[in-house]
C-alpha cells in the first residue's frame, strides 16, 4: 500500500469515527429534546407554569433520569420527593417494587392520576414532605426503603435534618452544586465548610455520582446540580467514633436548645455507658475543658453557632 492510499484509509477511518460520534450526539440531543417536549406538552395540557418559588425545575436529561432510576435496588420501596409532571416517577415505576411519590402542588394531579392508574405500583401523596411523617409513607412494608428525588434546592438542608434517623437503605438526590461542595469538604479551612458539611458527614457516607449542567433542567435554574448518594452510617459505627457520636447528639438535641456544653457533657456520659464504663458529670466537664473549645461556643445552643463557631468545634472534636 503506497503512502497516498495509506493516508486515505486513515482519513476515512477517522472521518467514520467522527461521523459516528456526531450521530451519537444527535441521538442524545434528540432524546433530550423529546423529554423536554414531553414536559412542556404536559405543562401546556395542564395550563400551568412551573412555580419556581417551590423549586420546580424539571430534569430533561434522560441519562440523569436513568442514573437515578438505575440506583433502585431489588424489591425496594422508593420515596420520591416532587413528582411534578411525572417523568422521573415513570422511570422509577419500571424498577421499584413500589413508588410513593410526594407532591406539594396539586395542580399536577390530572397528570399524576393518569400515571398512578397506568402504574399499579405508584402511589401519589399530596403534601409538604417537611410536614409529613416519613415512616407513615412506607408503613410496615418489608424490603428496603430508598429515597430518590430531584430536590427543590431550598428544602435540601431541612430535608436532610428530617432523614438523619430515618431507616433507609440510601438516598440518591439531585442537589445544587453548593451543597455538593459543602458535602465533600475535608477541612475546616475550606470556604464551603458549614453545618451542611457536619450534617452529611456525621450521619452519612456521602458520594458524588455525577454533575448535571443547569441547561439540563426546564426552566433553567441559576446553578448547576449534582447527583449524590447518602448511605446512612450504622449505629454501631457511630458509637465507635467519639466525634460522630457527639456531633450526632448535638444535632438530635438541637431542637430543645440545650447549651452546647451540656449536650457534649451528656453525650460523653452516654458514650462511656455504651462502653460499659461510668463517667461522672465532673469527669465529663474535665474532658470538655481539655478539648480547648472556646467558651463562646460552649455557652450557646448548637443551632445558634456561627460558621466560625462550628469550625472551632469541629477542629476540637477531631
Amino acid at each position: 500500500m503506497d503512502s497516498v492510499t495509506s493516508f486515505l484509509v486513515k482519513y476515512l477511518i477517522i472521518m467514520g469515527k467522527i461521523q459516528n460520534k456526531i450521530k451519537s450526539m444527535e441521538r442524545l440531543y434528540s432524546r433530550e429534546d423529546d423529554l423536554k417536549k414531553l414536559i412542556i406538552d404536559r405543562l401546556n395540557r395542564l395550563g400551568i407554569r412551573p412555580n419556581e418559588n417551590l423549586g420546580q425545575h424539571f430534569l430533561v436529561d434522560e441519562d440523569a433520569i436513568n442514573t437515578l432510576a438505575d440506583s433502585v435496588v431489588s424489591r425496594a420501596t422508593v420515596i420520591e420527593i416532587g413528582a411534578g409532571v411525572g417523568q422521573l416517577t415513570e422511570a422509577l415505576a419500571k424498577r421499584a417494587n413500589e413508588v410513593v411519590s410526594v407532591e406539594i402542588d396539586e395542580r399536577y394531579s390530572p397528570i399524576l392520576t393518569q400515571i398512578e392508574r397506568a402504574n399499579p405500583n405508584v402511589r401519589i401523596v399530596y403534601g409538604d414532605i417537611l410536614a409529613l411523617e416519613m415512616s407513615a409513607l412506607v408503613g410496615k412494608r418489608k424490603g428496603r426503603t430508598q429515597i430518590i428525588a430531584s430536590l427543590p434546592y431550598h428544602i435540601t438542608e431541612p430535608f436532610l435534618h428530617k432523614i438523619t434517623e430515618f431507616p433507609m437503605h440510601d438516598a440518591t438526590l439531585v442537589v445544587g452544586k453548593r451543597f455538593m461542595h459543602a458535602m465533600e469538604v475535608g477541612s475546616e479551612t475550606d470556604p464551603s465548610f458549614g453545618q451542611l458539611t457536619l450534617l452529611t458527614q456525621t450521619f452519612f457516607n456521602p458520594q458524588v455520582i455525577r454533575t448535571i449542567e443547569k441547561k439540563k433542567f426546564f426552566p433553567v435554574p441559576r446553578t448547576d446540580s449534582a447527583i449524590i448518594r447518602l448511605t446512612p452510617k450504622t449505629r454501631e459505627g457511630m458509637n465507635l467514633s467519639k466525634r460522630d457520636y457527639l456531633l450526632k447528639r448535638l444535632f438530635v438535641t438541637s431542637r430543645y436548645s440545650p447549651l452546647t456544653k451540656n449536650s457534649l457533657k451528656e453525650g460523653l456520659i452516654e458514650l462511656a455507658r455504651l462502653s460499659g464504663e461510668t463517667l461522672t458529670q465532673n469527669q465529663a466537664r474535665a474532658i470538655i475543658s481539655e478539648m480547648d473549645i472556646p467558651n463562646d461556643v460552649l455557652d450557646k445552643p448548637f443551632q445558634q453557632l456561627s460558621n466560625e463557631n462550628l469550625k472551632a468545634l469541629s477542629r476540637a472534636l477531631r
